[in-house]
């Protein structure tokens, strides 16, 4: 390897590195917030307007993907761009998300109908806005983006999260009910959006490239038909639960995914965000690829899975304690639903390294074999009411486990037991880590709730660090190596990080 490759894998690797801090700073301080914001919410409102809401978003994450058109990626993944690109590429996104705005309008009447839900057409109005919107700001998203500008991303994550909050929590005590989550999600996109347009100062030309547009939108609509798919996987069981059992207890499932909602904004989208241009600066060399896709799966479990798990385990006395004793429903669901973590970070991260080296129809295909899957499983283990709904869920991601594999194998070379092999050290740690909080359980059975939370997150956290450090050691520095500058030099001191 010569000198200038080398020094470009160690640029790549602190850009890497900084973007991943600063949206772990930016999901930190938005999923903190926004904890808050829904807690008061949760206690304001029901299960039937989280429920409501929850199928109006089905089509609008849906619609809104349309209006992108998959473009923010096919910018990313180009190695240079000039204006008829970038603007070529904003118009096509307005036209796209503007046609979302239309469909949400016009058919909320329809889809209220089939969900034998009325409240759904004010709500699904409320937020026809919202596609138009984001597709605003699709190139600047790029820019900043490839060019790794994730504080101005997490600064604009942050400010948007407490202001939308802010506006939620005062509908919600001027009685607007589902109308206040509405509220919400429409300013927090106005916000999201202006302060894109401020960080990247890039304004659209009027002029349009029909052959940039062409090969924009042919890359792109294979992008936005597998996010489509990859959104769709998780949504069918909205509809499916919608449709057959109705918006009350959909309103409980959505609250137990809620409550997963933080923990992956905090462990998985951080990592998620830095990997599509940090995998587009290695498509060229597939060894290096491969390497830092293990990589990402094995740091991805370390950090995820004793989050997940230690939720499953507080969870009985969490749901009750936070958000109040009327979603207790919500308790089993959020146990069952945390198991997915064993197999999440194998396959979070394939599209995006497959849409690194060009393979769109490997992620098309795989996606589609994901949402068969969802529809079949689902479909059949709502048999079962909310409960069988959720285990559907974790039975669909691990039935995806192995056509992932397969693809990754064919396109990256990557083995089967190394694939398996990257979650070892963060599965052993756990173990010991569920163990040590079972024994506190049957220890301290008579402590107050509150207290309870507090002693096993504590002997939780001491026993799952303590083992990482002593057992998988290069596991515990390349965590090491993702937390902040003063946290790894103060490590350092006491003896548990490398200097330097």
């Amino acid at each position: 390897m010569s000198a200038s490759d080398k020094g470009g894998r160690e640029s790549l690797a602190r850009l890497a590195t900084s973007g991943t801090a600063w949206s772990f700073v930016a999901s930190l301080g938005q999923q903190a917030i926004a904890f808050v914001v829904f807690v008061i919410l949760a206690r304001q409102l029901g299960p039937v307007e989280f429920g409501v809401v929850a199928l109006a978003n089905v089509f609008l994450d849906l619609l809104i993907l349309v209006g992108r058109g998959g473009l923010t990626e096919v910018l990313i993944q180009r190695d240079r761009l000039d204006e008829t690109e970038k603007s070529t590429a904003f118009w096509s996104s307005l036209c796209l998300g503007s046609a979302g705005t239309l469909a949400i309008w016009f058919g909320a009447g329809a889809a209220a109908r089939y969900f034998d839900t009325p409240g759904m057409v004010p709500v699904m109005h409320g937020l026809a806005l919202v596609c138009m919107l984001n597709a605003l700001g699709t190139v600047q998203e790029a820019e900043l983006k490839r060019d790794f500008g994730f504080k101005a991303l997490a600064m604009r994550t942050l400010l948007a999260t407490c202001v939308s909050g802010i506006a939620a929590v005062a509908a919600a005590y001027a009685g607007w009910g589902a109308m206040s989550l509405v509220v919400q999600r429409l300013v927090a996109t106005l916000l999201l959006t202006g302060i894109l347009w401020y960080a990247v100062r890039w304004v659209p030309k009027l002029t349009f490239s029909l052959s940039a547009a062409s090969r924009q939108l042919r890359m792109g609509s294979a992008i936005c038909g597998s996010s489509l798919l990859g959104v769709g996987n998780q949504r069918v069981i909205d509809v499916v639960i919608g449709r057959m059992l109705g918006a009350t207890p959909l309103g409980y499932l959505r609250i137990a995914w809620r409550a997963l909602d933080l923990l992956m904004e905090l462990g998985l989208r951080p990592i998620q965000q830095v990997t599509l241009p940090a995998f587009s600066r290695l498509q060229n060399d597939a060894g290096a690829l491969r390497a830092a896709y293990l990589r990402t799966a094995r740091v991805t479990a370390i950090v995820i899975y004793p989050v997940f798990i230690g939720a499953a385990i507080v969870a009985p006395d969490l749901i009750t304690l936070v958000f109040g004793a009327q979603w207790g429903p919500s308790v089993p669901l959020m146990q069952i639903l945390a198991l997915g973590v064993l197999v999440m970070p194998l396959i979070w991260f394939k599209s995006n390294v497959l849409l690194a080296i060009g393979r769109v129809r490997a992620v098309m295909l795989l996606n589609i074999v994901e949402f068969a899957l969802s529809v079949a499983v689902v479909t059949i283990s709502c048999r079962w009411g909310v409960t069988g709904a959720a285990w559907g869920n974790v039975i669909r991601l691990c039935l995806a486990v192995l056509p992932i594999w397969w693809v990754l194998h064919r396109y990256l070379g990557i083995e089967l037991m190394p694939f398996f092999a990257s979650q070892w050290q963060a599965a052993t740690c756990t173990a010991l880590m569920v163990i040590a909080t079972f024994l506190v359980g049957l220890l301290c059975p008579g402590l107050p709730a509150v207290v309870r939370i507090a002693v096993v997150i504590t002997v939780g956290a001491v026993v799952y660090f303590a083992a990482l450090f002593l057992l998988h050691r290069q596991a515990w520095n390349e965590l090491v190596d993702l937390a902040p500058r003063p946290a790894r030099s103060l490590l350092a001191r006491l003896g548990l990080a490398q200097r330097g």
